[in-house]
């Protein structure tokens, strides 16, 4: 089996409605002792509401970027049974904080419960920290496959072909591993696919180059036969159906029914005496099909 290699992927920042419902506020205790220890009973803090003080939240990668309220000095991530999955600090003249949510190293991928979180804004007064507002975020991330194709040199040992899934959820996830085999070919253990980049933020993609288990892309062609002589005979939208198995922060995989379409144009493998198709792809609920960039 393939030694993992995770690299933190770093894309394009993806901005989105991830607060869940109305959501929280200010403990007023706190924000009290906060105002009198400061000898300030106007404190610009007494007059924000939670939308305020927790303005906004975008991804990047396994990051999560909070826009907080101007007297918010920090940030922390805390699940419904208290356990606190990061804190960031914010600066004075600061305005927003970054917590890492998903990270990953040589050896695998480091991530959190998906589920309803809660993001708590905090004051500072003489050096320490008051609870202000609070705000639910639903943090569930969700991946789809959404195109398979051909990729690289053929050859039924390699791993040619390529899976993309996109993140469709609501916060960063990531693919730990993947595979995709005919739905009668019963996969072993060893059989897993492992992404370089395996960290996705709402909207971004996953890549893993995999190889076909239990069919091939190839045909076997007669002593006397060319590609051409079989140009109508094979590659003409044949559909398999298979499964893409993938695992997310988990050891438990996740299965979807595909079909793989065959089409292209018939050309020479690099095994002798035989032939393979040019275009690999999914078919979707339409009955077209969807693909990644193809070689032939």
């Amino acid at each position: 089996m393939n030694r993992r290699k995770f690299i933190a992927s770093v894309a394009a920042t993806s901005a989105i409605g991830a607060f869940s419902g109305c959501t929280g506020g200010s403990d007023s205790n706190n924000s009290s002792s906060a105002n009198s220890s400061s000898g300030n009973s106007s404190n610009q803090a007494t007059t924000m509401s939670a939308k305020e003080a927790i303005k906004s939240v975008s991804f990047e990668g396994g990051k999560m970027f909070v826009e907080v309220g101007d007297t918010i000095r920090r940030v922390r991530l805390i699940n419904p049974n208290g356990q606190k999955l990061a804190s960031s600090k914010v600066g004075s003249g600061e305005t927003s904080a970054k917590l890492t949510l998903v990270s990953s190293n040589n050896t695998g991928v480091m991530g959190y419960q998906p589920g309803t979180w809660k993001a708590y804004a905090d004051t500072k007064t003489n050096g320490s920290y008051s609870e202000y507002a609070w705000r639910n975020l639903n943090l569930q991330p969700s991946f789809k496959a959404i195109s398979f194709g051909k990729v690289g040199a053929d050859g039924p040992a390699g791993r040619d072909q390529q899976l993309t899934f996109k993140n469709v959820g609501t916060a960063p996830g990531a693919i730990d591993a993947a595979r995709l085999y005919a739905r009668s070919y019963q996969p072993g253990s060893n059989t897993w696919a492992y992404p370089e980049e395996p960290i996705a933020a709402p909207g971004e993609t996953v890549t893993v180059n995999t190889g076909l288990q239990g069919f091939s892309d190839q045909y076997s062609l007669d002593q006397d036969q060319n590609v051409t002589a079989v140009s109508n005979e094979y590659c003409t939208g044949e559909a398999r159906p298979v499964y893409v198995e993938y695992k997310m922060m988990s050891d438990e995989p996740t299965r979807e029914k595909r079909k793989v379409v065959f089409s292209g144009k018939v050309k020479e493998a690099s095994a002798p005496g035989q032939a393979t198709c040019s275009k690999l792809s999914f078919q979707n609920s339409s009955g077209s099909s969807t693909s990644t960039n193809n070689q032939g």
